[in-house]
């Protein structure tokens, strides 16, 4: 009889300890449902004021933040900074990338163009206008005419 009383106790103990690590474990659960929530609701609040910011933006300025590819270059904004596909057009033909028309149509001569300046500044090469390629671009020297024939003539002779 005593071992039967001992196997009684060691079930009632091992039955009282799988249920407190399943109640913890039930706990810690809920706690990252919550938490999970708590997150989803954050993110929702955060893209709702990245849109209001983005209209506004578009809305004082005239502007429109995104482009269209154009050219079947791929789906999304290519500009991703407040500015036009004139201004662009504009920044990368003083760069001295650009040479076609300024006519606000981001196509494919656009694209190369952003593409093989962010080649030649280290930039990453995704023909998209960020920040870091925006602000690379903005800082660009002015190629000289000639400064760029100059070497060419030394060399010659």
């Amino acid at each position: 009889m005593n071992s039967a009383v001992r196997v009684l106790c060691v079930a009632v103990l091992i039955g009282a300890l799988a249920g407190c690590a399943s109640t913890r474990q039930a706990g810690n659960v809920t706690q990252l449902q919550t938490r999970v929530a708590q997150l989803e609701r954050e993110l929702a609040a955060k893209d709702e004021t990245i849109s209001v910011l983005q209209q506004r933006g578009t809305q004082s300025s005239g502007r429109s933040s995104r482009s269209s590819s154009g050219g079947g270059a791929g789906k999304g904004a290519i500009i991703r900074v407040p500015v036009s596909a004139k201004e662009l057009q504009t920044a990368l033909q003083r760069a001295g990338y650009y040479s076609g028309n300024i006519d606000g149509k981001v196509g494919g001569q656009t694209i190369e163009a952003i593409k093989q300046f962010q080649r030649d500044n280290n930039l990453k090469v995704d023909g998209i206008v960020g920040a870091n390629t925006w602000t690379q671009l903005q800082n660009a020297p002015i190629p000289s005419v000639a400064a760029d024939a100059a070497p060419e003539t030394v060399a010659a002779e």
